[in-house]
């Protein structure tokens, strides 16, 4: 797969961006206390892997940071925009990565307990999406997730993912999903962008 050019210039006014409930906001390093509470959540470890601690969500973040250095897009914070005080929602991505022995450019989300199945997590992907294809011009884009995690494997098809494969990841079994331009499903407009 081709990866796009780095530091995509249209993607710039996308550092900050709104969904009908969500406002996505560049990751940067003072956001470390907030993916510790995400990625310390046992329910969250449980769909990823394992919970982590902050030397982890600190190597984490440098690493997603460089890709944002490189690229100009890569990984969010996500905020709930109809509460009061905006709280902290999750993590959205939009990144290059090798999945499988692959380089894919990975759409992803991974959400506090207490919003999931709200359909967040669906008008992030289908927000994330429309990046892909209409501001990067990709030709496709990849998603994976844990055999079990029904949750995000119905996200994934609700936006019109297809089930590609299995494959081990972090010695478990995996489900590759794909989505092309054309395929997207979702009553999601633009994401707005340039906030300011």
């Amino acid at each position: 797969m081709s990866l796009p050019e780095p530091k995509s210039a249209p993607m710039s006014r996308y550092e900050t961006f709104l969904t009908p409930r969500l406002e996505a906001r560049a990751l940067s390093w003072d956001h470390r206390d907030e993916l510790l509470q995400l990625f310390g959540d046992p329910q969250v470890g449980a769909t990823l892997g394992g919970v982590r601690g902050m030397e982890e969500v600190e190597e984490g973040t440098r690493h997603n940071l460089a890709h944002w250095d490189r690229w100009g897009w890569g990984i969010w914070t996500a905020y709930d925009r109809t509460r009061e005080g905006y709280p902290f929602v999750g993590q959205l991505l939009l990144r290059n990565r090798e999945i499988d022995n692959e380089e894919e450019v990975e759409i992803g989300y991974a959400l506090m307990p207490q919003y999931w199945r709200q359909g967040l997590a669906t008008e992030a992907a289908a927000a994330l999406a429309w990046l892909g294809f209409e501001v990067l011009g990709l030709e496709n884009l990849a998603a994976f997730t844990w055999v079990k995690n029904i949750g995000s494997r119905r996200v994934m098809e609700k936006i019109g993912m297809k089930e590609e494969k299995y494959f081990s990841y972090v010695e478990l079994d995996h489900v590759l999903y794909r989505l092309k331009p054309g395929e997207l499903i979702t009553g999601q407009q633009e994401p707005a962008g340039e906030l300011g």
